[in-house]
């Protein structure tokens, strides 16, 4: 029996030193029919010169272009363009990958056909150090999402004990490492108003991946987590993890990120209310609780984070395209379907 063929894509920028614990793990898939889609949005093709020089045997196994930044969204939706594979496999630049990753994601989404993505256990991996890069500290175990609308990393800062081992079903998959069926990437895919096709909303630079597990979701596509599989991640930009108190959740959101990650996590929070929440019929007790949140972190920004109002000028320039991608969405599904994900 023929194996479904798998596209891995990467986007690379940022610190290429990475790439050294990286790269080798990421082409030694223990997998048959792969192809390497590697995109550089590096200033003059540094960390492509770097993996030529550096990394060789890597060098001759990917295809890698250069091209502007068009940051993650942009990137991924430039490569998903060019795939030739049966699923897609989104990963990151910052992790180390057990070789047998892409075979469990596939085999596990080959028996789920109900399933449009998967994602595997993600730890922390460290790569400073001298002795054991890789950690037992969870990273996630997929997207998670609460009434209140507040989305977060399942088990992210947590010790691995197995207490998630027995989890099959999610409400997304982390942007860090997901693989996404072709036939529900194109189902869901979006057209800007100029006709070009997006997978990932090149809109949003924070929580596309968010949007896009939500449109996964409305279209009737599950998500599915194999905990069997497993990837360490050095992450740049540190989540949230587990259920909160609305005003502890927001509180503890705002620590540690840069200005640039809470502008666009605001920008990109707002966009995927006005796509996938608003004028939906959610029960009361979603939408009053999605209000509620909504109105402390407007309240917070207004007495803490005042440059945060600075992207309600950008909000407002693509407001009608942003509601016209609503407008456009498939929605398969009962809203009280997406609810039962909810915490």
């Amino acid at each position: 029996m023929k194996l479904p063929r798998v596209t891995i894509g990467l986007v690379l920028f940022g610190q290429p030193e990475m790439l050294i614990h990286s790269l080798p793990s990421l082409v030694a898939q223990d997998y048959h029919d792969l192809e390497f889609l590697f995109r550089d949005h590096s200033e003059n093709g540094a960390i492509s010169k770097f993996i030529e020089e550096k990394l060789p045997e890597v060098f001759v196994r990917v295809k890698l272009e250069q091209g502007e930044n068009l940051m993650h969204s942009g990137g991924h939706n430039a490569l998903i363009a060019q795939m030739t594979g049966d699923y897609y496999l989104c990963c990151s630049y910052d992790m180390i990958y057990d070789a047998d990753v892409v075979k469990k994601l596939v085999a596990a989404l080959e028996k789920s056909p109900k399933f449009g993505s998967a994602t595997c256990k993600i730890r922390r991996a460290d790569f400073a150090s001298e002795q054991e890069k890789k950690t037992n500290i969870l990273d996630s175990m997929g997207l998670g999402i609460t009434k209140a609308h507040h989305f977060f990393e399942i088990g992210n800062g947590e010790k691995d004990e197995g207490q998630f081992d027995s989890m099959k079903e999610v409400f997304g998959g982390s942007g860090a490492l997901v693989m996404l069926r072709k036939a529900a990437l194109e189902e869901v895919a979006e057209f800007s108003a100029a006709g070009e096709k997006d997978y990932f909303d090149p809109i949003m630079h924070y929580k596309n991946d968010v949007d896009l597990a939500y449109r996964f979701q409305w279209a009737g596509w599950k998500s599915l987590v194999v905990p069997s599989a497993v990837v360490y991640h050095q992450r740049q930009a540190s989540s949230g993890g587990g259920e909160k108190s609305q005003m502890a959740d927001i509180l503890e959101s705002r620590i540690g990120k840069s200005e640039w990650v809470k502008s666009n996590s605001y920008f990109g929070q707002m966009v995927i209310l006005r796509k996938n929440f608003t004028g939906q019929p959610f029960s009361i007790g979603v939408k009053l609780q999605t209000w509620w949140r909504r109105f402390l972190q407007i309240s917070f920004i207004l007495v803490f984070e005042r440059y945060i109002t600075q992207q309600l000028k950008t909000l407002w320039q693509v407001w009608p395209e942003v509601k016209r991608k609503s407008q456009a969405m498939p929605r398969k599904v009962k809203a009280r379907e997406i609810e039962q994900l909810m915490k």
